[in-house]
């Protein structure tokens, strides 16, 4: 089952409370709070024939409401990612059977609303996996997956402005990478970045980014790692003044070591600050 347990500023933390519904296995949770600390969580639970995702919603010092069920009836449902904006609004993605193949589906509620149908985002043929989710300080979602195509794995995105409709699926990766594990980070103003390991002609697998620009686009993959050392475990967050960090680890030797670079935001005038 899935639990939570809350604690006030300075304050205990209270007993846990049950989220999910017996009668049924339920794991995967992950949790996101609004600015006004609503709390937002969504989980995996069996209903006794497919897997399905859940959510529920706790206001500020209110109690927990009745589990609701995201995805599809009949079809399996896994990998539940969650992201809530400044405005309250929360998003959901997950991996989810449509029969053939596992595509990546979303739902979203408003500050106060309810949970919208689910909107299939990967639309070609071939299974996804890894889902990721992040949203801005004004409200754009941003989400990125793997994608295996044929013979090897490509790293996609689809992003939903506020109150608007998800785009159409982008692929990020160049076209012989095998590339994975992707993580996505949104900075101010539409900017979003995304990181992914990558292997090519078998070589050892490297940290590859790109970078969506306020009006859109975006940027060709840039390899960010070292390419003769082997990269894994990558992460990323992104500074409310745009500045955007990257960590993994890397194989040296017989050690593994943590590595980071910093992408700095260059202003309009093209002088940085010191």
């Amino acid at each position: 089952q899935v639990q939570a347990t809350t604690r006030v500023a300075y304050g205990p933390w209270s007993s846990p409370v049950m989220l999910s519904t017996a009668g049924g296995d339920a794991w995967d949770p992950q949790v996101a709070l609004g600015s006004d600390s609503t709390a937002t969580v969504v989980w995996s639970r069996a209903d006794g024939n497919n897997e399905r995702v859940q959510a529920t919603t706790r206001a500020p010092n209110g109690s927990w409401s009745s589990p609701v069920t995201l995805s599809e009836a009949g079809a399996d449902a896994r990998n539940p990612q969650l992201a809530v904006g400044s405005n309250g609004a929360a998003t959901a993605v997950w991996r989810g059977w449509d029969g053939s193949s596992d595509r990546i589906q979303a739902s979203s509620r408003p500050a106060k609303g309810v949970w919208s149908a689910p909107a299939t985002l990967s639309t070609v043929s071939g299974d996804v996996y890894d889902p990721q989710l992040a949203v801005d300080p004004e409200g754009m979602v941003t989400a990125v997956w793997s994608w295996w195509n044929v013979d090897h794995g490509q790293v996609q995105t689809a992003s939903r402005p506020p109150g608007g409709t998800w785009s159409r699926p982008k692929t990020l990766s160049s076209c012989c990478d095998d590339a994975q594990s992707p993580r996505v980070a949104a900075g101010p103003d539409g900017r979003a970045t995304a990181l992914w390991r990558a292997t090519q002609y078998g070589l050892n697998g490297h940290m590859v980014a790109a970078t969506r620009t306020p009006d859109g686009s975006w940027s060709a993959p840039i390899v960010v790692s070292e390419v003769s050392l082997r990269a894994y475990g990558a992460q990323v967050a992104a500074g409310s003044d745009g500045t955007v960090a990257a960590v993994w680890e890397r194989r040296d030797g017989a050690d593994d070591r943590a590595q980071a670079v910093v992408l700095v935001p260059v202003p309009e005038d093209g002088r940085r600050k010191r």
